[in-house]
């Protein structure tokens, strides 16, 4: 009876191997923070292209129980520029489906302030009203605060120089372009000063 037994727990077990041995589970990329077009994965040796805010990719092939699945980024996003960044890249199936976690962050650069023109005295300026720069000659400055890639910034002239009186202006873009850096220039001029003349008419 025990030989009998055994056999028997045996041949389940065997049956249940091949059962689970038979199912197929899917490997997917679940995409967070995809801002730029041009995000290409290559998955088993094909590649695939993913749009602009696309969150899940499927790859269209199903796994058994032991195969192996690897994932690269094959190119990064652009417009903004972006880099994704894989988490579990590679590895085998197990008894579940796989999520395959691709974070993609934007790209910085540094904001700098080019005074092309000025007088003398102090500029104060502010960046979307986060942080504030004084100016006090000419040059370059740079802010702090990095800019994102093609994020719409803001300079704004929160006091202008009074020794000599100035009127300024900050000219630029409004957004980022391919560089390592952006700038953006402030140009000054000297307030007219309105003053009263007089004469004296002789009468006779």
């Amino acid at each position: 009876e025990l030989k009998g037994d055994d056999a028997t727990a045996e041949k389940l077990q065997k049956a249940l191997v091949n059962q689970l041995r038979g199912l197929e589970f899917t490997v997917t990329a679940q995409i967070a923070g995809l801002k730029g077009a041009g995000l290409v994965l290559e998955f088993g040796g094909s590649q695939f292209e993913v749009n602009a805010g696309e969150s899940t990719k499927s790859f269209g092939k199903v796994f058994k129980i032991s195969e192996q699945f690897h994932l690269i980024v094959k190119k990064n996003p652009k417009e903004p520029r972006q880099v994704c960044h894989v988490r579990n890249a590679a590895g085998s199936v197990t008894f579940k489906n796989i999520e395959i976690l691709i974070t993609c962050i934007t790209e910085t650069v540094p904001l700098l302030v080019k005074t092309v023109d000025f007088h003398g005295g102090e500029l104060l300026v502010s960046l979307d009203g986060r942080e504030e720069m004084k100016i006090a000659g000419l040059g370059e400055q740079v802010f702090q605060t990095r800019v994102e890639d093609l994020q719409v910034f803001d300079i704004a002239i929160l006091s202008l120089p009074k020794l000599p009186a100035q009127s300024c202006r900050v000219s630029g873009p409004s957004k980022l372009a391919d560089g390592k850096a952006i700038d953006v220039q402030v140009r000054c001029h000297k307030s007219l000063e309105h003053q009263l003349s007089g004469f004296t008419a002789l009468l006779n």
